[in-house]
């Protein structure tokens, strides 16, 4: 036995250091598919230049993430055909209703609360729903085709970005001891109507300013507040600091890159520079620090910004500032709005 002794504990070490090795190429394949499947979204959106390519990428976060589950051609098509119907009734409400804007804010409310209740349903699927039932009768101010339009380029980037997570998932396989994601804490089943409608008091404010003033030029700033309303972190007032400064870090990054490219309008330039800033995101993500949470909402505002100045046309130097005020402004106002309610609820309660 004496003899076997040396043996076994060698047997031991070389196992403990294959199980390490192991745990690490696990979690960098999960790394490498997140860094690739923004990067690859981004390219493919501003290369092709198709309709509001810009929210392709956004839309891919949705969908893929720390420990979030595989995507597939098989998953993806029924997503599709929902966010279609949910589309045609968007525009149902457009073109029937949209003379008549106190009945679509009260529905559009009533809308966005079961959006945000529902949370049996995959948070993805009903952020998507909220997005198209939002934006869709709001474009229908303008025109009925400009509605058909949106909802058309909707749908077609909802297809590709997809398309790319499935591609991505595909090359890149998931593995089962894939990291946990930085769960939470679960809102109790009490709270979460409370919470449900607390987040509708921050929505809503904004949705009916869009719809009575018609703010056309800003509805990315629309998308991005409904974006966030949907973070856990930012719903329940979690990390609030260090959530502002991850994105305005991740939009001054963005305007960063895209001064690099104007002085030197390189296309192999502008995939090192997208892929370099993948990778930072996904590192921060993927660490074990307390605040890895924040990296993907900053990655987010990264892509929406990089996204719309490359995709814009030869005014889009002069557009850019404005682009990043609106959507500055859009992320100041969530936190702080997020942040006062949960701030008063619980004095509320105490009172009573």
């Amino acid at each position: 036995m004496s003899d076997k002794s040396p043996e076994y504990a060698l047997n031991i070490t070389r196992f403990s250091r294959l199980s390490r090795i192991r745990t690490l190429l696990t979690k960098d394949i999960a790394l490498c598919r997140y860094a690739c499947s923004g990067t690859l979204c981004l390219i493919i959106s501003s290369t092709a230049g198709y309709s509001l390519s810009h929210l392709t990428p956004m839309l891919a976060l949705l969908f893929i993430g720390k420990a979030k589950p595989p995507m597939s051609l098989k998953k993806a098509l029924p997503i599709i055909l929902m966010m279609f119907i949910i589309g045609q009734i968007s525009l149902f409400v457009g073109y029937h209703l949209i003379v008549y804007p106190l009945v679509i804010l009260l529905l559009l409310g009533l809308a966005i609360f079961w959006m945000f209740r529902l949370t049996q349903v995959p948070e993805p699927v009903r952020l998507l729903c909220a997005i198209l039932l939002v934006v869709i009768p709001f474009t229908c101010l303008t025109s009925t085709a400009q509605g058909e339009a949106v909802m058309q380029a909707l749908i077609i980037n909802l297809m590709v970005a997809l398309s790319v997570i499935s591609l991505m998932f595909i090359l890149i396989p998931y593995h089962p001891s894939e990291q946990p994601a930085i769960v939470v804490a679960p809102v109790p089943a009490a709270s979460s109507h409370q919470l449900a409608i607390t987040q509708l008091a921050v929505v809503l404010p904004v949705v009916a300013s869009f719809y009575l003033f018609n703010l056309s030029a800003a509805i990315t700033s629309l998308i991005f507040v409904i974006i966030l309303s949907f973070d856990p972190l930012v719903a329940q007032s979690k990390k609030t600091v260090a959530l502002l400064i991850a994105n305005l870090f991740g939009g001054l990054l963005a305007i960063a890159a895209y001064n690099i490219l104007v002085m030197s309008p390189n296309y192999l330039l502008y995939v090192l520079i997208s892929l370099a800033g993948a990778f930072y995101f996904a590192l921060g993500l993927f660490s074990t620090r307390p605040m890895a949470p924040v990296y993907h909402t900053a990655f987010n505002t990264f892509v929406i910004i990089l996204g719309l100045v490359s995709t814009s046309t030869g005014s889009a130097g002069q557009a850019v500032g404005s682009r990043v005020i609106f959507i500055g402004v859009a992320i100041i106002y969530v936190v702080t709005a997020f942040k006062l309610l949960n701030y008063f609820r619980p004095r509320r309660v105490m009172n009573d």
